[in-house]
């Protein structure tokens, strides 16, 4: 009986982890993404905005590009296969970025003394981001 209720627990800990990483998915990543189009587009406006704008002899842009240190992750968050809801793709974009998804996964469910800092670092869109502003003459 013991045995059965072990395997039970680990079968039900599994669906559990896995169910959660589903939610996670489609919730988590598609937010994400959703920010990160919406800043493109924020950033976009100021350019526009900024274009008949001049210091004198000078005007300035805004770039927006992704952080380095975070290049896979910002990827997988932008693919074109990251949707909500479920569909043809979810296997191809889970297969892709596995790794990614496990590692993110991973460093938002560990429990140390960093735990906040990093939860609130991957979960803040703007800390996938790198924003540059320059002179253009």
């Amino acid at each position: 009986m013991r045995f059965n209720q072990e395997f039970t627990l680990d079968f039900v800990m599994k669906l559990a982890r896995e169910d959660c990483e589903q939610i996670f998915r489609s919730d988590f990543f598609s937010k994400m993404k959703e920010n990160i189009e919406s800043a493109r587009n924020e950033f976009r406006s100021l350019n526009k905005a900024l274009d008949s704008i001049y210091y004198g002899d000078d005007s300035y842009r805004f770039k927006i590009s992704f952080d380095k240190k975070k290049e896979g992750l910002y990827r997988m968050i932008v693919s074109e296969n990251n949707y909500e809801s479920t569909n043809l793709w979810i296997s191809a974009f889970e297969e892709e970025y596995k790794e990614e998804m496990a590692d993110l996964f991973d460093k938002l469910m560990a429990k140390d003394d960093n735990g906040q800092k990093i939860v609130e670092e991957y979960t803040d869109y703007r800390s996938y981001l790198e924003r540059l502003g320059k002179r253009v003459c």
